[in-house]
Protein backbone atom coordinates (compact mmCIF):
# COMPACT_ATOMS: atom_id res chain seq x y z
CA UNK A 1 0.00 0.00 0.00
CA UNK A 2 0.71 3.38 -0.58
CA UNK A 3 1.95 5.51 2.49
CA UNK A 4 2.96 9.05 2.92
CA UNK A 5 6.35 10.03 3.54
CA UNK A 6 7.56 13.52 4.70
CA UNK A 7 11.08 14.32 3.55
CA UNK A 8 12.48 17.15 6.42
CA UNK A 9 15.54 19.43 5.30
CA UNK A 10 18.10 17.91 2.58
CA UNK A 11 18.80 19.62 -0.60
CA UNK A 12 16.14 19.32 -3.20
CA UNK A 13 16.51 19.55 -6.99
CA UNK A 14 13.93 20.84 -8.79
CA UNK A 15 12.93 21.74 -12.29
CA UNK A 16 9.90 24.36 -11.55
CA UNK A 17 9.85 25.64 -8.18
CA UNK A 18 6.89 26.93 -8.14
CA UNK A 19 6.00 22.90 -8.39
CA UNK A 20 6.98 22.71 -4.35
CA UNK A 21 4.30 22.22 -1.92
CA UNK A 22 4.85 22.08 1.39
CA UNK A 23 2.45 20.40 3.93
CA UNK A 24 2.56 19.41 7.92
CA UNK A 25 2.58 16.04 8.33
CA UNK A 26 0.01 13.78 9.80
CA UNK A 27 0.19 11.33 12.48
CA UNK A 28 0.59 7.88 9.57
CA UNK A 29 3.37 10.12 8.20
CA UNK A 30 6.80 8.23 8.04
CA UNK A 31 9.68 10.86 8.26
CA UNK A 32 12.88 10.74 6.26
CA UNK A 33 15.43 13.38 7.83
CA UNK A 34 17.19 14.47 4.68
CA UNK A 35 19.69 17.04 6.28
CA UNK A 36 23.26 16.69 4.29
CA UNK A 37 20.69 15.16 2.22
CA UNK A 38 20.31 15.42 -2.42
CA UNK A 39 16.67 14.47 -2.65
CA UNK A 40 16.90 13.66 -7.04
CA UNK A 41 14.09 12.86 -9.03
CA UNK A 42 14.24 9.34 -9.77
CA UNK A 43 16.54 8.57 -13.05
CA UNK A 44 14.62 7.28 -16.10
CA UNK A 45 16.47 4.66 -18.64
CA UNK A 46 15.03 3.98 -21.78
CA UNK A 47 16.95 1.00 -23.02
CA UNK A 48 17.75 -1.94 -21.21
CA UNK A 49 18.59 -5.34 -21.32
CA UNK A 50 17.74 -6.36 -17.57
CA UNK A 51 17.62 -10.37 -18.02
CA UNK A 52 21.93 -10.05 -18.69
CA UNK A 53 22.23 -10.26 -14.67
CA UNK A 54 23.92 -13.81 -15.44
CA UNK A 55 26.33 -12.61 -17.89
CA UNK A 56 27.73 -9.50 -16.29
CA UNK A 57 31.58 -9.50 -17.55
CA UNK A 58 31.22 -11.15 -20.50
CA UNK A 59 31.66 -8.83 -23.42
CA UNK A 60 34.89 -6.00 -21.36
CA UNK A 61 36.73 -6.26 -25.02
CA UNK A 62 33.46 -6.94 -27.41
CA UNK A 63 32.27 -5.30 -30.36
CA UNK A 64 28.55 -5.03 -31.23
CA UNK A 65 29.18 -8.33 -33.44
CA UNK A 66 31.34 -10.51 -30.62
CA UNK A 67 28.33 -9.44 -28.56
CA UNK A 68 26.00 -11.27 -30.80
CA UNK A 69 26.39 -14.89 -29.96
CA UNK A 70 27.47 -14.82 -26.65
CA UNK A 71 24.67 -12.50 -24.83
CA UNK A 72 22.03 -11.57 -27.98
CA UNK A 73 20.48 -14.75 -27.83
CA UNK A 74 21.01 -16.01 -24.33
CA UNK A 75 16.79 -16.81 -24.52
CA UNK A 76 17.60 -20.21 -26.02
CA UNK A 77 19.34 -21.38 -22.67
CA UNK A 78 16.66 -20.16 -20.52
CA UNK A 79 13.78 -21.51 -18.58
CA UNK A 80 10.97 -19.73 -17.18
CA UNK A 81 12.16 -20.04 -14.14
CA UNK A 82 15.49 -19.00 -14.95
CA UNK A 83 14.26 -16.02 -16.90
CA UNK A 84 12.52 -14.81 -13.89
CA UNK A 85 16.11 -15.06 -12.07
CA UNK A 86 18.08 -13.14 -14.63
CA UNK A 87 15.37 -10.75 -14.58
CA UNK A 88 14.27 -9.78 -11.11
CA UNK A 89 18.08 -8.51 -10.34
CA UNK A 90 18.08 -6.05 -13.13
CA UNK A 91 14.47 -5.82 -13.29
CA UNK A 92 13.11 -5.30 -16.94
CA UNK A 93 12.85 -7.72 -20.09
CA UNK A 94 13.91 -10.71 -21.40
CA UNK A 95 12.99 -13.47 -23.29
CA UNK A 96 9.62 -16.11 -21.17
CA UNK A 97 7.86 -12.86 -21.14
CA UNK A 98 5.25 -13.30 -18.39
CA UNK A 99 8.18 -14.58 -16.16
CA UNK A 100 9.95 -11.96 -17.46
CA UNK A 101 6.94 -9.15 -16.55
CA UNK A 102 6.45 -10.78 -13.33
CA UNK A 103 9.76 -10.26 -12.23
CA UNK A 104 9.89 -6.82 -13.45
CA UNK A 105 6.20 -6.52 -10.94
CA UNK A 106 7.98 -8.02 -8.38
CA UNK A 107 11.46 -5.45 -8.40
CA UNK A 108 8.64 -2.79 -7.26
CA UNK A 109 10.27 -0.47 -10.55
CA UNK A 110 8.19 1.63 -12.39
CA UNK A 111 8.57 0.40 -15.84
CA UNK A 112 7.23 0.07 -19.58
CA UNK A 113 7.80 -3.67 -20.24
CA UNK A 114 8.32 -3.70 -23.95
CA UNK A 115 7.67 -7.11 -25.41
CA UNK A 116 9.17 -8.82 -28.06
CA UNK A 117 6.21 -10.37 -29.84
CA UNK A 118 4.27 -13.61 -30.19
CA UNK A 119 0.93 -11.73 -31.42
CA UNK A 120 -0.66 -14.62 -29.16
CA UNK A 121 0.74 -13.25 -25.94
CA UNK A 122 0.67 -10.05 -27.00
CA UNK A 123 -2.97 -10.16 -27.02
CA UNK A 124 -3.19 -11.85 -23.79
CA UNK A 125 -0.81 -9.32 -21.95
CA UNK A 126 -2.98 -6.02 -23.54
CA UNK A 127 -5.69 -7.36 -21.95
CA UNK A 128 -3.71 -7.30 -18.15
CA UNK A 129 -1.94 -3.97 -18.75
CA UNK A 130 -1.11 -1.88 -16.76
CA UNK A 131 0.61 -4.75 -13.60
CA UNK A 132 1.08 -4.70 -10.53
CA UNK A 133 -0.03 -2.12 -7.79
CA UNK A 134 -0.28 0.12 -8.64
CA UNK A 135 -0.41 -0.20 -12.13
CA UNK A 136 3.67 0.93 -12.22
CA UNK A 137 4.16 -1.60 -15.11
CA UNK A 138 3.38 -0.90 -18.47
CA UNK A 139 3.06 -2.71 -21.80
CA UNK A 140 5.65 -1.73 -24.58
CA UNK A 141 5.98 -3.06 -27.89
CA UNK A 142 9.67 -3.96 -28.82
CA UNK A 143 10.04 -4.60 -32.74
CA UNK A 144 13.28 -4.78 -35.08
CA UNK A 145 11.33 -6.65 -37.80
CA UNK A 146 11.48 -3.80 -39.99
CA UNK A 147 12.63 -5.80 -43.04
CA UNK A 148 9.00 -7.36 -43.29
CA UNK A 149 6.78 -6.66 -45.91
CA UNK A 150 4.75 -3.03 -45.77
CA UNK A 151 1.60 -4.58 -45.17
CA UNK A 152 2.62 -7.01 -42.55
CA UNK A 153 4.72 -3.78 -40.54
CA UNK A 154 0.94 -1.86 -40.84
CA UNK A 155 -1.28 -4.38 -39.45
CA UNK A 156 1.27 -4.96 -36.63
CA UNK A 157 1.85 -1.43 -36.00
CA UNK A 158 -2.03 -0.94 -36.37
CA UNK A 159 -3.05 -3.79 -33.70
CA UNK A 160 -0.16 -2.18 -31.09
CA UNK A 161 -1.60 1.50 -30.85
CA UNK A 162 -5.29 0.03 -31.05
CA UNK A 163 -4.65 -2.23 -27.94
CA UNK A 164 -2.67 0.70 -26.47
CA UNK A 165 0.77 0.17 -25.64
CA UNK A 166 2.76 3.10 -24.31
CA UNK A 167 5.42 3.05 -26.63
CA UNK A 168 7.32 1.26 -29.32
CA UNK A 169 11.10 0.81 -29.56
CA UNK A 170 13.79 -0.78 -31.82
CA UNK A 171 17.10 -0.96 -32.50
CA UNK A 172 18.28 1.79 -34.87
CA UNK A 173 22.34 0.92 -35.26
CA UNK A 174 22.92 1.98 -38.79
CA UNK A 175 26.60 2.42 -39.55
CA UNK A 176 28.76 0.68 -42.38
CA UNK A 177 28.30 -2.63 -41.02
CA UNK A 178 24.88 -2.74 -41.52
CA UNK A 179 24.72 -1.55 -45.45
CA UNK A 180 25.30 2.11 -44.46
CA UNK A 181 25.12 5.12 -46.46
CA UNK A 182 23.49 2.86 -49.04
CA UNK A 183 21.26 0.95 -46.94
CA UNK A 184 17.49 1.72 -45.13
CA UNK A 185 17.55 2.89 -41.50
CA UNK A 186 14.93 1.88 -39.10
CA UNK A 187 13.75 5.40 -39.29
CA UNK A 188 13.35 5.20 -43.58
CA UNK A 189 11.91 2.11 -43.24
CA UNK A 190 9.22 2.58 -40.64
CA UNK A 191 8.64 6.56 -42.72
CA UNK A 192 8.30 4.55 -45.97
CA UNK A 193 4.81 2.63 -44.48
CA UNK A 194 3.44 6.05 -42.64
CA UNK A 195 4.64 4.36 -39.40
CA UNK A 196 6.74 7.14 -37.86
CA UNK A 197 4.49 8.93 -34.93
CA UNK A 198 5.80 10.38 -31.59
CA UNK A 199 5.06 6.83 -29.85
CA UNK A 200 8.21 5.57 -31.72
CA UNK A 201 11.62 5.34 -29.74
CA UNK A 202 14.66 4.48 -31.53
CA UNK A 203 17.82 3.09 -29.83
CA UNK A 204 21.04 3.99 -30.84
CA UNK A 205 20.72 6.40 -33.70
CA UNK A 206 22.96 7.78 -36.36
CA UNK A 207 22.50 11.32 -37.48
CA UNK A 208 22.50 11.91 -41.14
CA UNK A 209 20.70 14.89 -42.57
CA UNK A 210 17.49 12.79 -44.07
CA UNK A 211 17.29 10.78 -40.61
CA UNK A 212 17.47 13.97 -38.64
CA UNK A 213 14.51 15.47 -40.80
CA UNK A 214 12.48 12.35 -40.75
CA UNK A 215 13.18 12.22 -36.81
CA UNK A 216 12.24 15.82 -36.12
CA UNK A 217 9.53 16.14 -38.38
CA UNK A 218 7.61 13.21 -36.70
CA UNK A 219 8.31 14.05 -33.04
CA UNK A 220 10.19 10.68 -32.80
CA UNK A 221 12.15 9.65 -29.84
CA UNK A 222 15.74 8.75 -29.40
CA UNK A 223 17.82 6.85 -26.65
CA UNK A 224 20.96 7.15 -26.64
CA UNK A 225 23.62 4.11 -24.44
CA UNK A 226 26.89 5.91 -24.42
CA UNK A 227 28.93 3.09 -23.09
CA UNK A 228 27.82 0.43 -25.16
CA UNK A 229 27.95 2.88 -28.61
CA UNK A 230 31.14 4.21 -27.65
CA UNK A 231 32.61 0.85 -27.16
CA UNK A 232 31.00 -1.54 -29.56
CA UNK A 233 31.18 0.41 -32.88
CA UNK A 234 27.15 1.81 -32.93
CA UNK A 235 28.31 5.01 -33.78
CA UNK A 236 28.68 7.86 -31.83
CA UNK A 237 25.82 9.09 -29.09
CA UNK A 238 23.45 11.90 -30.39
CA UNK A 239 21.81 12.89 -26.99
CA UNK A 240 23.94 15.94 -27.23
CA UNK A 241 23.51 17.15 -30.26
CA UNK A 242 21.92 20.20 -30.97
CA UNK A 243 19.82 18.72 -33.37
CA UNK A 244 18.63 15.88 -31.31
CA UNK A 245 18.84 16.77 -27.91
CA UNK A 246 14.94 18.19 -27.25
CA UNK A 247 14.08 14.38 -28.34
CA UNK A 248 16.53 12.65 -26.58
CA UNK A 249 17.11 10.44 -23.51
CA UNK A 250 19.50 7.91 -22.05
CA UNK A 251 19.54 4.38 -21.75
CA UNK A 252 22.06 1.59 -19.93
CA UNK A 253 21.62 -1.09 -23.01
CA UNK A 254 23.09 -3.98 -21.92
CA UNK A 255 23.20 -4.86 -18.32
CA UNK A 256 26.41 -7.32 -19.13
CA UNK A 257 28.54 -4.71 -20.67
CA UNK A 258 28.15 -1.80 -17.74
CA UNK A 259 27.13 -0.46 -14.81
CA UNK A 260 23.05 0.20 -14.53
CA UNK A 261 23.80 3.56 -12.77
CA UNK A 262 22.62 6.03 -15.02
CA UNK A 263 25.14 9.03 -14.21
CA UNK A 264 27.80 7.12 -14.97
CA UNK A 265 26.35 7.24 -18.70
CA UNK A 266 26.19 11.08 -17.70
CA UNK A 267 29.41 11.85 -16.94
CA UNK A 268 30.55 9.56 -19.94
CA UNK A 269 28.54 10.96 -22.68
CA UNK A 270 29.39 15.02 -21.51
CA UNK A 271 33.29 14.42 -21.35
CA UNK A 272 33.19 12.64 -24.37
CA UNK A 273 31.06 15.07 -25.98
CA UNK A 274 33.18 17.64 -24.60
CA UNK A 275 36.61 16.09 -26.19
CA UNK A 276 34.84 15.63 -29.53
CA UNK A 277 34.27 19.73 -29.21
CA UNK A 278 38.29 20.52 -28.43
CA UNK A 279 38.93 18.08 -30.72
CA UNK A 280 37.46 20.10 -33.59
CA UNK A 281 38.28 22.89 -32.39
CA UNK A 282 42.13 21.68 -32.59
CA UNK A 283 41.28 20.62 -36.30
CA UNK A 284 40.17 24.67 -37.38
CA UNK A 285 43.59 25.61 -35.44
CA UNK A 286 41.19 27.39 -32.55
CA UNK A 287 40.96 26.62 -28.62
CA UNK A 288 37.64 26.65 -27.34
CA UNK A 289 36.48 29.33 -24.72
CA UNK A 290 33.99 27.05 -23.20
CA UNK A 291 33.34 23.36 -23.01
CA UNK A 292 30.35 23.17 -24.72
CA UNK A 293 27.36 20.77 -23.29
CA UNK A 294 27.03 21.49 -19.18
CA UNK A 295 26.27 19.41 -16.39
CA UNK A 296 22.02 20.70 -16.22
CA UNK A 297 21.94 19.34 -20.18
CA UNK A 298 22.77 15.88 -19.58
CA UNK A 299 21.13 15.63 -15.78
CA UNK A 300 17.43 16.35 -17.63
CA UNK A 301 18.20 13.76 -20.23
CA UNK A 302 18.44 11.11 -17.69
CA UNK A 303 15.40 12.82 -15.91
CA UNK A 304 12.74 14.59 -17.27
CA UNK A 305 13.83 14.10 -21.16
CA UNK A 306 13.54 10.24 -20.17
CA UNK A 307 9.69 10.90 -18.97
CA UNK A 308 9.28 13.12 -22.48
CA UNK A 309 10.61 10.26 -24.57
CA UNK A 310 8.40 7.59 -22.73
CA UNK A 311 5.19 9.70 -22.89
CA UNK A 312 4.96 10.24 -19.46
CA UNK A 313 6.09 13.21 -18.60
CA UNK A 314 2.83 14.13 -16.89
CA UNK A 315 3.23 11.67 -14.59
CA UNK A 316 6.95 11.52 -14.13
CA UNK A 317 8.11 15.17 -14.86
CA UNK A 318 10.01 15.66 -11.67
CA UNK A 319 9.88 16.67 -8.08
CA UNK A 320 6.56 18.25 -8.26
CA UNK A 321 2.64 18.41 -6.69
CA UNK A 322 0.83 15.41 -8.50
CA UNK A 323 3.77 13.70 -9.90
CA UNK A 324 4.79 9.78 -9.34
CA UNK A 325 6.75 10.17 -6.29
CA UNK A 326 9.91 8.11 -7.51
CA UNK A 327 13.07 10.32 -5.93
CA UNK A 328 17.00 8.96 -5.19
CA UNK A 329 18.22 10.24 -2.05
CA UNK A 330 21.95 10.86 -1.53
CA UNK A 331 23.76 11.27 1.26
CA UNK A 332 25.46 14.17 0.76
CA UNK A 333 28.38 13.55 3.53
CA UNK A 334 29.72 10.61 1.71
CA UNK A 335 33.61 10.51 1.06
CA UNK A 336 32.43 10.97 -3.07
CA UNK A 337 29.98 13.89 -2.00
CA UNK A 338 30.87 16.02 0.64
CA UNK A 339 31.80 19.61 -0.23
CA UNK A 340 30.92 18.46 -3.83
CA UNK A 341 27.04 18.54 -2.96
CA UNK A 342 27.21 21.92 -1.07
CA UNK A 343 28.72 23.28 -3.96
CA UNK A 344 26.56 22.10 -7.02
CA UNK A 345 23.88 19.22 -6.20
CA UNK A 346 23.85 19.06 -9.98
CA UNK A 347 27.39 18.46 -10.64
CA UNK A 348 27.98 16.49 -7.35
CA UNK A 349 25.92 13.99 -8.87
CA UNK A 350 26.74 13.65 -12.60
CA UNK A 351 30.48 13.98 -11.78
CA UNK A 352 31.06 12.49 -8.52
CA UNK A 353 28.52 10.34 -7.66
CA UNK A 354 28.38 6.21 -7.23
CA UNK A 355 25.85 4.00 -5.95
CA UNK A 356 26.88 3.46 -2.82
CA UNK A 357 26.33 7.47 -2.06
CA UNK A 358 22.56 6.63 -2.63
CA UNK A 359 21.09 6.35 0.62
CA UNK A 360 17.35 5.82 0.08
CA UNK A 361 14.82 5.32 -2.95
CA UNK A 362 10.82 5.71 -2.37
CA UNK A 363 8.90 4.54 -5.22
CA UNK A 364 5.36 5.56 -5.41
CA UNK A 365 5.86 6.71 -1.73
CA UNK A 366 7.08 3.69 -0.91
CA UNK A 367 10.49 3.04 0.41
CA UNK A 368 12.80 0.35 -1.43
CA UNK A 369 15.77 1.07 -0.32
CA UNK A 370 16.69 2.47 3.46
CA UNK A 371 20.16 3.07 4.86
CA UNK A 372 21.87 2.17 1.49
CA UNK A 373 20.23 -1.37 1.96
CA UNK A 374 17.96 -3.14 -0.36
CA UNK A 375 14.86 -3.84 1.07
CA UNK A 376 13.33 -7.16 0.85
CA UNK A 377 11.27 -7.63 -2.29
CA UNK A 378 7.97 -8.78 -2.55
CA UNK A 379 7.51 -11.98 -5.10
CA UNK A 380 4.27 -10.90 -7.36
CA UNK A 381 2.86 -14.78 -7.75
CA UNK A 382 0.81 -13.91 -11.08
CA UNK A 383 0.51 -10.92 -13.38
CA UNK A 384 -2.97 -10.54 -12.17
CA UNK A 385 -2.13 -9.41 -8.55
CA UNK A 386 -2.83 -5.69 -8.04
CA UNK A 387 -1.94 -5.98 -3.60
CA UNK A 388 1.49 -5.18 -2.37
CA UNK A 389 0.79 -8.06 0.17
CA UNK A 390 0.22 -10.82 -2.11
CA UNK A 391 2.89 -12.98 -2.49
CA UNK A 392 6.64 -14.50 -0.81
CA UNK A 393 8.98 -11.87 0.54
CA UNK A 394 12.80 -13.12 -0.57
CA UNK A 395 15.97 -11.45 0.67
CA UNK A 396 18.63 -9.82 -1.83
CA UNK A 397 21.18 -12.70 -0.34
CA UNK A 398 18.41 -15.13 -1.87
CA UNK A 399 18.15 -13.27 -5.14
CA UNK A 400 22.27 -12.86 -5.44
CA UNK A 401 22.63 -16.83 -4.80
CA UNK A 402 20.15 -17.85 -7.42
CA UNK A 403 22.00 -14.92 -10.04
CA UNK A 404 25.25 -16.73 -9.45
CA UNK A 405 23.96 -19.90 -9.93
CA UNK A 406 22.17 -19.20 -12.91
CA UNK A 407 25.47 -17.59 -14.02
CA UNK A 408 27.23 -21.16 -13.56
CA UNK A 409 24.75 -22.96 -15.71
CA UNK A 410 24.81 -20.08 -18.45
CA UNK A 411 28.24 -21.08 -18.83
CA UNK A 412 27.84 -24.63 -18.69
CA UNK A 413 25.73 -24.53 -21.45
CA UNK A 414 27.26 -22.21 -23.71
CA UNK A 415 29.84 -24.34 -23.87
CA UNK A 416 28.11 -27.36 -24.04
CA UNK A 417 25.21 -26.35 -26.89
CA UNK A 418 26.74 -23.57 -28.72
CA UNK A 419 29.66 -23.92 -31.66
CA UNK A 420 30.66 -20.49 -31.95
CA UNK A 421 32.38 -20.56 -35.61
CA UNK A 422 29.17 -21.75 -37.09
CA UNK A 423 26.88 -19.23 -34.79
CA UNK A 424 29.33 -15.85 -36.01
CA UNK A 425 28.92 -17.29 -39.53
CA UNK A 426 25.02 -17.28 -39.34
CA UNK A 427 24.74 -14.22 -37.48
CA UNK A 428 26.44 -12.55 -40.16
CA UNK A 429 24.34 -14.09 -42.94
CA UNK A 430 20.89 -13.62 -41.08
CA UNK A 431 21.93 -9.94 -39.99
CA UNK A 432 23.04 -9.07 -44.01
CA UNK A 433 26.78 -7.61 -42.42
CA UNK A 434 28.62 -5.94 -44.81
CA UNK A 435 31.71 -8.44 -44.28
CA UNK A 436 33.55 -7.14 -47.55
CA UNK A 437 34.38 -4.33 -45.39
CA UNK A 438 34.95 -6.23 -41.88
CA UNK A 439 38.77 -5.40 -41.61
CA UNK A 440 41.17 -5.39 -38.29
CA UNK A 441 42.99 -2.26 -39.27
CA UNK A 442 42.68 0.64 -41.23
Amino acid sequence: MSSLILLKNGTLLLHDANDVNIEPSSSDTTIIDCTDKIISPGFIDTHYHVCQTSLKATHPNHTLFDYFPTGNFIGSFLSADDTFWGQLPGALECIDTKEALRATVSSEIRSIFGYCPTARTFDQLATMNPFGPPGRVRLGFAFDGLYLPGEVLKEVYGRVRQVGAQLITSHSVYGVAFGAPQGLSAASRLDFQGLLGPDILLSHKNPTSEHTQLIRGNNVKVSSTPITELQMGHGNPVCLYPEYQQLSSLGIDCYSVCTPYTPTQMSTVLQWARAKRHEEFEVHGKWAKAVGSNVGDIFNLGTIYGARCIGMEKEIRGLAVDKKADIVIYDATSPGLVVAADRDPVAAIVLHSSIRDIDAVPVDWIIRKEGGKLKDVLITPDLETKEEKNGKTVRWAEIARRSRELCVMMDEKKKATMDEEVTRAAILEGFHLNVSAWAEAI
